[in-house]
């Protein structure tokens, strides 16, 4: 499996991505994209990269990750096209909102309107609405919570 590890992915998770749809259902209610409201903080503080292991303690998707580079042990990141620093404070959807405003021209319209960041999603597909299907074995389970996704992958595929 590529990407964070398993187990160190799950300990970086934020409680408030334990609700796998809740990206799904903000999105249906969405106004247009005000970066001003979220938890997002500019940086200038010079820090040294991570090595390549610990930025994969990075926990979104392998498409969001390829756009930031990881550059402290705590939630700070470098856009790769601005090199502006961002600070997400439980909330990994800033990270993609800043690609869809900022650099919209680096990312396919799929990926625009792809809501689903945490990792985890990257090994599942949604099926029905709270059902997701995994892309490794074609089991099918509930995708209620993050946890029920996480556990399939760290005891089936680890």
């Amino acid at each position: 499996i590529f990407g964070p590890s398993i187990d160190s992915a799950i300990k970086d998770e934020n409680n408030s991505y334990k609700d796998a749809n809740m990206d799904i259902r903000k999105a249906k209610h969405q106004e247009p994209l005000d970066l001003s409201n979220h938890q997002l903080c500019e940086s200038t503080e010079e820090t040294e990269a991570l090595t390549e292991t610990e930025a994969d303690n990075f926990p979104v998707r392998r498409w969001i990750r390829g756009h930031y580079t990881k550059i402290t042990k705590i939630n700070k990141v470098s856009c790769n096209h601005c090199l502006k620093n961002l600070i997400y404070v439980n909330r990994l959807d800033i990270l993609h909102k800043h690609l869809v405003k900022t650099h919209p021209e680096k990312l396919t319209e799929e990926e625009k309107k792809d809501v689903k960041v945490n990792w985890t999603w990257d090994y599942f597909t949604l099926s029905a609405e709270s059902k997701a299907t995994c892309k490794i074995c074609e089991g099918i389970m509930s995708s209620k919570t993050i946890d029920n996704l996480t556990n399939h992958l760290k005891t089936m595929h680890k």
